[in-house]
């Protein structure tokens, strides 16, 4: 019984047997609720600070692993951005090369005829309705039995044709008309003869795929395949009335491969037929400083010649030989200059081509610069710019105020092409007449000067040679 005994809250624990009590007043009440509150905010703090430590934690998981997956990720993918373009580039160059394999099979064997009624075919399903689908007719029920015509039950008909005579009467009708256009029309691909010329889309269009797939190569660093495409267009269009530029990104890709030879043997073999109509900027002064190279560096040429091919590239235009001869100057104060784009009048060729890789082949190659400038300043007076400035903007005026007077839908575009032009030439003539009045174009080239010597003979040798001449006298005279 007094081991089930309860003891109470007032009774002392520690000495029983002396029977002396203590009573749990407030004090003892208050200091107990103190230390039970103090140790429930102790487990709080410490469930918070766990907390809170916990989610660290997973945040730092979290970011470790999405660490790991993105590494993982780029190590796996296959579909990084430079792969992607180069995946995207392969594809459009295998789709361009169908398109020219089939395009060329069917101008091989061009059919007058046969063109026409797929022509007419094809204008005869773009007019009609489309049809609904009904019932099918008696030409698609199968027959069995009874209900079978003689033809399909006896063994013979009379009325049997034989498919392969027909067939070859029309094999040897259309080998009579058979062409092979691109045997027939060489050199002059891109041009129309006649209105009813079935042809002429069709040629255009594989000059243009040519054009693509050899761009495309060359973009892709296949130069071999880029030179092969570029040559067959260039066969095909011709130099006398070329539609395409093939002539000059030839002249671009062997410059860029660093083979100047094969631009001199491009010159003479092909383009120098063309003469005066040949004004590509891209043509005539990659011709003249490769002949510069061949004089200079290596001694296969002479100056006159090279001269000769800057003379030409001057003539075809003027106003490139000014930009190119005065680049510094003119780098400062012209604006806008990446704007231009397959510039076809002269400032915009002239810009254009200061402007990309070949003016870096001309500031790396010694001393071509300074003989621009010098050859240019010996014949300025055959090259008058303000010429040609004004030539531009008379042409352009008038193109404006017909444009004006007449309805056209490209309207807007068309004006904003002109304001550009007409801004550059602006931009152009402001630059050309700081130009003068600084007296750039003033000074007298060296080169003048040492053929001014050159040429300057002692007064007692001049009159030496005019008695010696009159002595001897003339061979007509002897006779």
């Amino acid at each position: 019984m007094g081991k089930n005994k309860k003891r109470s809250k007032g009774s002392s624990g520690g000495d029983s047997s002396s029977g002396a009590t203590t009573t749990w007043d407030s004090a003892h009440h208050a200091l107990r609720q103190e230390q039970q509150a103090n140790k429930r905010h102790k487990k709080q703090q410490q469930r918070q600070e766990g907390e809170e430590g916990e989610g660290q934690v997973k945040e730092d998981k979290h970011q470790v692993k999405e660490e790991r997956r993105f590494k993982l990720t780029a190590k796996l993918t296959h579909d990084s951005r430079v792969k992607r373009e180069g995946a995207k580039l392969r594809l459009n160059i295998t789709k361009t090369q169908r398109e020219i394999e089939t395009l060329r099979e069917r101008l091989r064997k061009w059919d007058n005829a046969e063109e026409q009624e797929r022509r007419d075919e094809e204008e005869r399903k773009r007019k009609e309705p489309p049809k609904k689908k009904g019932r099918l007719g008696p030409e698609s029920w199968k027959l069995k039995g009874a209900a079978r015509p003689a033809w399909m039950v006896n063994e013979f008909d009379v009325r049997y044709e034989c498919p392969h005579l027909k067939a070859h009467e029309e094999a040897r009708e259309k080998a009579k008309r058979v062409q092979n256009l691109l045997v027939l029309y060489k050199g002059k691909f891109g041009q129309q003869f006649t209105d009813d010329d079935l042809s002429y889309p069709y040629r255009r269009q594989l000059l243009a795929l040519l054009m693509q797939y050899g761009l495309l190569n060359k973009e892709a660093s296949k130069f071999k395949t880029a030179r092969t495409a570029l040559l067959e267009c260039l066969d095909l269009d011709g130099i006398q009335h070329p539609i395409t530029n093939a002539r000059c990104h030839f002249m671009r890709l062997y410059l860029q491969v660093n083979r100047p030879q094969s631009v001199h043997e491009l010159w003479n073999t092909r383009l120098s037929a063309a003469g005066k109509q040949e004004t590509s900027v891209w043509v005539l002064y990659s011709v003249a400083l490769v002949e510069y190279i061949r004089w200079n560096d290596f001694g296969e040429s002479t100056r006159q010649q090279a001269e000769q091919a800057l003379l030409r590239a001057f003539d075809g235009n003027p106003l490139c030989a000014y930009y190119l001869a005065f680049s510094d100057f003119f780098h400062q104060y012209m604006e806008y200059t990446d704007d231009i784009e397959d510039a076809g009048d002269l400032p915009g060729q002239a810009i254009e081509y200061c402007h990309d890789e070949q003016m870096g082949m001309w500031m790396g190659t010694e001393g071509a610069l300074q003989w621009v400038q010098d050859t240019l300043l010996r014949a300025k007076t055959d090259f008058d710019w303000n010429r040609h400035l004004e030539m531009i903007e008379t042409e352009h005026k008038g193109n404006g105020q017909g444009d004006q007077n007449g309805e056209d839908e490209g309207e807007e575009e068309s004006q904003e092409d002109q304001a550009d032009l007409l801004m550059f030439v602006g931009m152009f003539r402001t630059t050309m007449e700081m130009l003068e009045a600084n007296g750039s174009l003033l000074r007298v080239s060296p080169a003048i000067v040492e053929d001014a010597k050159d040429n300057k003979q002692p007064e007692g040798q001049q009159e030496k040679d005019h008695q010696s001449e009159e002595g001897e006298g003339s061979p007509d005279d002897s006779d």
